[in-house]
Order: structure tokens, then C-alpha cells, then sequence
């Protein structure tokens, strides 16, 4: 069959304007017109703009919702989760300030269970190329930062792992990991940008002395990490348990997996790193 009987994408015959298989439209002189391809145009961008700016209040403002609807199929009003993750990525790209994913090479070698592995590979490192450890600190810190922006779809698996290990009667993988991928885009969105922005304005403008010094701290901000974490996931994960103790249960091994998720994280950032410097 040629010509308009069938589609042009696939070959299916064409019993209307769309294909009943891949819907693709038949074109007509109208569609070809000027006047049509701005209508289009416009119809497309804000219909994206539409679903961007919903699917970012839902996440903010209902997450079990969100997260709910996703599950039950409810998918044409809200981008996709792997698209509002790469959006936050790109936030994260383009604005500086707190860099919670990257891991120092001093933290790497002092402050982490596998740090005598560090020594090890840093000390190998040194004897071969003649560098001190304070020039090697210098390179890998700067590279490190790049490895890490490229890494987080890890904590993506690794989190929507530890979701299904606890809810694997209530959804498949494939939604534990866009609960993850929505977390993730709500912990880059609604956390590291906010407090980037008030590390910004700190250095730019003003400081309160001791004050900043805590609130800009490791053992501040990993704090309020996990207090993000909880709080977001609970209430992000709350329809899937019916009573409340089963539910905090659910969500202390939820949150006590973090400490797993990002040592292993830090460790592949570590080795990655390495290869790449």
C-alpha cells in the first residue's frame, strides 16, 4: 500500500488523520501552512511548560501523590520522572554553591570505613607519578566534582533498591526507582538549591561569624540531609502502608540504608576518580 492509505512512520494502513500504531499524523496542506506551525510550536511549549510547572508543585506539595498517581498510571499530566531528574541535574550544573555529592580526597583518606583502601591507591599513585599528596589533593578535589555530577544516577539504583527491598508487595522496580528519581530531583530542588543560594548570598554579602560556621558545617548539612530525607520520604512513600508503626519501620531501614548507599557511592566516586585524573 503507497501514498496516503498509509502511514508514513510505520506502513500501517490508515483508516484516519492518526495512526492507530505509532501516531503519526497524516499531513494535509494545512498542516504545512505558516500559520499552523506557530500554533503547534506555541501548543507544544506550553504544554510542557504546563507539565513542568505541575509536575514540580506536585512534587513539592503532594509527593504521595505524585508518587501515587505514577504508580496507578496517572502519567499524561506530569513529565516523566527521568526528564524532571535531569532537569534538577541541570540546576544542579549550572548553579555553584554546595556540592553535598562530591567527597574530598582528605575525607576520602581519613574519614570513611574503606579509608585504609585510599591510602593504599593514593600512596601507589604517588610513588608512580612523583606527586606530593598536597598537589594530587588539588587535582583529583577539582575532578572529583565533575565525576560526581555524572554519578548520581547511582544513587538513583542504589535508593530504588532499598525502597523495593521494603515495598516489593506493593510495587514493581521499575516504580521504586521513580519514587528515587522523584526524591532525588525534590532533594536537589527543594535542598541543595536553597541552601547554594544562602551559601551564595553568605559569601557574597554578609556573615554571622560563628553562626555560619555551624550552619555552613559538614555535620549541619549532612544533618539536615537526613532530616530532608526522612520527612520528604515519609510522606512521599505514606500509601503504601497501612498502619503507622509498619510504616516507621519501613522508613528507619529506609533512612539507616543511606549510610550503605553513600559509602558505596563514595567509594565508586573515589575509584572513578582516580581512573580519570
Amino acid at each position: 500500500m503507497t501514498g496516503n492509505s498509509c502511514c508514513k512512520n510505520c506502513g500501517a494502513p490508515l483508516k484516519g488523520s492518526y495512526c492507530h500504531l505509532c501516531g503519526e499524523k497524516r499531513l494535509t496542506i494545512q498542516d504545512r501552512s505558516v500559520s499552523y506551525w506557530f500554533k503547534d510550536t506555541l501548543s507544544q511549549v506550553t504544554q510542557l511548560d504546563g507539565k513542568v510547572i505541575r509536575t514540580i508543585i506536585s512534587m513539592m506539595a503532594h509527593p504521595a501523590r505524585l508518587s501515587n498517581n505514577y504508580q496507578e498510571g496517572i502519567r499524561k499530566p506530569y513529565l516523566k520522572m527521568a526528564n524532571l531528574f535531569l532537569i534538577a541535574n541541570l540546576l544542579y550544573f549550572l548553579i555553584p554553591g554546595l556540592q553535598t555529592f562530591k567527597t574530598p580526597l582528605r575525607i576520602q583518606a581519613n574519614e570513611q570505613v574503606y579509608s585504609v583502601l585510599v591510602e593504599r591507591i593514593v600512596d601507589r599513585y604517588m610513588s608512580v607519578t612523583g606527586e606530593s599528596f598536597e598537589t594530587l589533593e588539588v587535582v583529583y578535589d577539582q575532578k572529583t566534582t565533575e565525576v560526581s555530577k555524572l554519578l548520581l544516577i547511582m544513587l538513583v539504583l542504589l535508593l530504588g533498591l532499598s525502597i523495593y527491598g521494603v515495598f516489593f508487595r506493593q510495587m514493581y522496580l521499575s516504580d521504586a526507582f521513580n519514587v528515587a528519581l522523584q526524591f532525588w530531583s525534590a532533594y536537589i530542588i527543594m535542598f541543595i538549591l536553597p541552601s547554594s543560594l544562602l551559601i551564595l548570598i553568605h559569601s557574597r554579602f554578609f556573615s554571622f561569624g560563628a553562626i555560619s560556621q555551624v550552619v555552613f558545617s559538614e555535620w549541619f548539612l549532612s544533618g539536615g540531609t537526613l532530616l530532608f530525607s526522612a520527612v520528604y520520604l515519609w510522606k512521599t512513600l505514606s500509601t503504601f502502608s497501612r498502619k503507622w508503626w509498619h510504616h516507621l519501620l519501613r522508613m528507619s531501614f529506609i533512612i539507616l540504608s543511606f549510610f550503605v548507599i553513600f559509602t558505596f557511592y563514595r567509594l565508586i566516586l573515589f575509584l572513578v576518580t582516580m581512573l580519570v585524573i
